[in-house]
């Protein structure tokens, strides 16, 4: 069974190019969502495995995104991975894809390093599969 899979960016042709490639891989269905502010509900009707949100974006940012989702009982558990261009790769903790304890991947993104990252969260969240 394919994972859901969320991916929010401002940026539709991003959002066609990791839907692509992961749906290719197999192991994930995306829905994608270039609309910050419908985000949070799409999130809620979903309920992906994952979420995969830029932190920079009209309207609504994907920090305030991932606290709204955090803060409600029902959403709270999906694990969420920031994307940005705002950093780098070097900036990212080697051992753990972390920056303050939340997960980032750099842009442009690697398909074969995110897709290990996103099982591994997957894997020991408590979203049934």
């Amino acid at each position: 069974m394919a994972k859901k899979i969320l991916v929010v960016d401002d940026e539709v042709d991003f959002c066609y190019f990791i839907k692509n490639n992961l749906e290719l891989s197999g192991e994930f269905e995306v829905t994608t969502c270039s609309d910050s502010t419908r985000a949070v509900q799409i999130a809620q009707q979903l309920r992906p495995h994952l979420i995969l949100v830029d932190i920079m974006m009209p309207g609504i940012s994907g920090e305030d995104i991932v606290a709204e989702l955090q803060n409600n009982p029902n959403t709270r558990n999906i694990p969420y991975i920031f994307l940005t261009g705002i950093i780098t790769e070097g900036e990212v903790s080697e051992d753990d894809d972390t920056i303050a304890g939340h997960h980032f991947v750099a842009k442009p993104v690697e398909i074969m390093t995110l897709i290990p990252l996103m099982n591994r969260l997957i894997k020991f969240s408590n979203i049934p599969e």
